[in-house]
């Protein structure tokens, strides 16, 4: 109870500051996805779509096995076997 009521306190007052600030708009200019699409558009010239999934693919399988691999130690050390 003492610490949700601290809590409380806590967050009115950071509310309160945070009311002080000034309202912002954030817009973005209508050019920024054709710019993306530009850059896409060239990190593929040097990197060609079928190179990227080769890159994946053995990322994806990496990571996949190292899970695995702690999966399966974790469960040992758990069940007292290792």
């Amino acid at each position: 109870m003492i610490t949700e009521a601290i809590l409380k306190v806590f967050m009115s007052v950071s509310a309160f500051f945070i009311n002080l600030l000034p309202d912002f708009t954030f817009e973005l200019p209508e050019n920024v996805l054709s710019g993306l699409n530009k850059l896409a558009s060239n990190v593929g010239f040097f990197l060609p779509v079928g190179g990227l999934s080769i890159i994946f693919t053995i990322w994806l399988s990496y990571n996949a096995f190292r899970i695995f691999c702690a999966i399966i130690i974790r469960l040992f050390k758990t069940l007292g076997k290792g």
